[in-house]
């Protein structure tokens, strides 16, 4: 689908669910059908989907296997993002990501499959391949108020996810310089917290305990 067609009516969304319903029970299903659509309403309606789900990580699997590798990553890439406004939320009421198994469960499977994931943290880079469908998914459909706690989401996925996940990230061409910016973000943002006593409703992630443990991530795994 090209991107001048982005804009769907609302039987060809529908048509989608029902192509997404037919999946998540296990029918048979044509990829041809699916790719029609862009990367970023398949990722949001696949989200819809996988937030009910109990076996969000087969049907992620699942659906791997049945494309094409780099359109399966615009998915992926999307996907993360459409999570990451789910763990924003989850943030600002002080609610762990962790607690949450279906969201951390996919959390890691997608940073685990495709590292590229990483580039929901890049807001103001537009020139990678996954630019264009992230911007049409935070235009129309992801809430911008959650944007400026995604240093927060970054070091809490991160810091709490296993040695092998890391490893894989940091494979990623851009973790480092990711990682640093999330970091300066992150020290802006507790900085204006703490002075303006902003965000009261998520005290926890600006407190002394978590400043160490991006501190400590930080020094480990990138040396700054």
């Amino acid at each position: 689908m090209s991107e001048d067609s982005d804009a769907l009516g609302f039987s060809e969304v529908e048509t989608l669910h029902r192509w997404m319903s037919s999946f998540c029970s296990g029918s048979s299903v044509s990829i041809p059908d699916l790719m029609y659509y862009p990367p970023w309403i398949i990722a949001a309606c696949l989200n819809v989907r996988l937030k009910t789900s109990k076996n969000a990580v087969n049907f992620y699997h699942r659906l791997q296997n049945m494309m094409e590798v780099e359109s399966f990553k615009k998915i992926s890439v999307c996907l993360f993002a459409c999570i990451l406004s789910q763990c924003s939320e989850m943030v600002l009421h002080e609610n762990e990501i962790s607690e949450n198994s279906q969201v951390w469960t996919t959390s890691m499977e997608l940073l685990k499959s495709c590292p590229e994931v990483l580039f929901c943290f890049m807001e103001d880079d537009k020139s990678h391949i996954y630019s264009h469908d992230l911007q049409q998914l935070r235009t129309l459909l992801l809430p911008n108020k959650y944007s400026k706690l995604l240093p927060i989401v970054f070091f809490s996925l991160l810091t709490k996810c296993k040695r092998d996940i890391v490893e894989k990230v940091k494979q990623f061409p851009h973790f480092k310089q990711i990682t640093i910016t999330m970091n300066q973000k992150f020290t802006q943002l507790r900085k204006t917290c703490l002075e303006n006593d902003a965000y009261k409703s998520c005290e926890k992630p600006f407190q002394l305990e978590f400043a160490k443990e991006v501190f400590q991530f930080l020094r480990h795994h990138t040396g700054s």
